[in-house]
């Protein structure tokens, strides 16, 4: 948790085990959830849409079928893609109850030069 909390920086802040009730007051306050991994059924995110909280899901597994399914707002990504992620990203967000400032800042905090100098950082 160590490793993880200092290579996230400042931007990121990591809550730990968190009782029911207070990891549904985070999810609910989200202007939205991102799934980074390709899963068949992803519990965290169908957790999310149910508190009406847009998904960023990957185009692979079952981030599709959840989406039709809960009739939801998000959308898809392909994973590996860069430019891809910030797309659905900016999408979902738009969809959702983000501020275009918000969006705003989410499209300057995901540049791509920023984006790839944030991950070799935390990859070491």
């Amino acid at each position: 948790m160590g490793r993880l909390a200092r290579a996230s920086g400042s931007s990121t802040t990591l809550v730990g085990a968190q009782p029911d009730a207070c990891l549904r007051y985070l999810i609910r306050e989200s202007l939205a959830f991102v799934g980074w991994a390709v899963e068949d059924f992803g519990l965290a995110a169908a957790e999310a849409l149910c508190e009406g909280v847009p998904c960023v899901l990957p185009r692979e597994g079952g981030g599709p079928e959840l989406l039709e399914l809960a009739g939801a707002r998000g959308s898809l990504f392909e994973t590996g893609s860069h430019e891809d992620f910030a797309r659905a990203l900016e999408r979902a967000l738009l969809g959702g109850r983000a501020t275009p400032g918000q969006v705003e800042q989410v499209r300057r905090h995901l540049a791509p030069e920023r984006f790839v100098a944030r991950v070799r950082t935390a990859m070491g």
